[in-house]
């Protein structure tokens, strides 16, 4: 069954911040944290956010983010989709 386009609740917790942690790794790991629980929309839409608002401040980070989003694409396996966020 495919997944909504966006998450219908928010995030299910937060965790703490490290110390000298930038807000862009603090994104991935919790991102990588709800894929790992099996949350790959939630982790998406954090991922999604991120790059909108703001807190991927280089085009490398901003590919970062964008290859997350593609693998989680790829963990639901919609290869299209997948494919068509890695090219964009």
């Amino acid at each position: 069954m495919p997944s909504p386009p966006y998450a219908t609740a928010a995030i299910p917790y937060d965790r703490l911040t490290h110390a000298g942690e930038t807000p862009m790794l603090r994104v991935i790991r919790i991102g990588q944290a709800l894929e790992r629980e099996g949350h790959n929309l939630e982790a998406r839409t954090l991922y999604e956010s991120a790059l909108r608002d703001g807190r991927a401040t280089t085009p490398k980070e901003a590919a970062r983010l964008v290859r997350v989003i593609a693998r989680t694409f790829i963990q639901e396996s919609d290869l299209d989709a997948a494919r068509d966020c890695a090219t964009a």
